[in-house]
């Protein structure tokens, strides 16, 4: 199992997601790190990709999430794009696109 973490940061007046691709395996856990003065809401509506299933949670500026867990299942894989709303500006960060997560065993 490894740790891994994305960092939410502001870059001239945008909200960047880095990576912004993620790839886990089976049982990583997974945090975002809000490196921002505001608090912003992480979202994930693919149910499939972590223990607990799909969530909306708000991480305060400055604060890491709770960990997630990605699935351990045997020749599993699935993705999905997720979403990173600032709650004072309502500003959407972004990497290249939206961000995305990768779960494969």
């Amino acid at each position: 199992m490894a740790k891994k973490r994305v960092l939410v940061s502001e870059r001239n007046g945008e909200f960047v997601v880095e990576p912004a691709i993620t790839e886990l395996t089976g049982a990583d856990q997974l945090r975002l790190l809000n490196n921002t003065d505001e608090d912003l809401v992480w979202i994930v509506t693919n149910g499939n990709l972590f223990n607990g299933g799909a969530f909306n949670d708000t991480i305060q500026a400055h604060r890491l999430s709770n960990p997630k867990n990605a699935v351990n299942t045997p020749n599993f894989a699935d993705f999905a794009a997720y979403q990173v709303f600032m709650t004072k500006s309502g500003k959407k960060a972004k990497g290249n696109s939206d961000p995305v997560i990768i779960v494969e065993n």
